[in-house]
């Protein structure tokens, strides 16, 4: 099977297709699938969406926290910074998976698409976790 016959059908060889003679492939497989580069540039969208949205809201509670001191809300802010470093990532990530659509047998996407989307949800429940303590402390809530 020729590599214009995989990429025809979304299969895609494995280590031992190395073996048939004629094969253009190395035998290494990265993906398992055929990534998709229109799924992966709607969620980059989605992602970069959200991006602004928390931006927007992170930088607007900050100018309240200025006018009502007490309330503590620039600290509060701050810890979404990890959220909007995720969600960067999560936009390097999928952008390295679409780029990986088009060439499935190159090391360097599948790389970036496979760390940057692994990280992310590490500092989104950073951020989750960051905002509970401010809410606990906010609330008063101690033994």
């Amino acid at each position: 099977m020729t590599v214009a016959a995989t990429k025809l059908y979304g299969y895609y060889p494995n280590k031992a297709m190395s073996l048939v003679p004629g094969s253009t492939t190395s035998g290494w497989d990265f993906f398992n699938y055929t990534p998709t580069k229109g799924g992966a540039i709607a969620v980059t969208v989605v992602f970069g969406v959200f991006f602004f949205v928390v931006l927007y809201q992170v930088i607007y509670y900050c100018k309240q926290a200025k006018r009502i001191s007490s309330l503590h809300l620039n600290h509060i802010a701050y810890k979404y910074i990890p959220l909007l470093v995720g969600a960067i990532f999560e936009i390097i990530g999928y952008a390295g998976r679409a780029s990986a659509a088009s060439d499935v047998f190159s090391l360097g996407p599948y790389i970036i698409q496979a760390i940057f989307i692994l990280v992310a949800p590490a500092l989104s429940a950073a951020t989750i976790y960051m905002v509970f303590h401010a809410m606990l402390w906010q609330l008063k809530c101690e033994r």
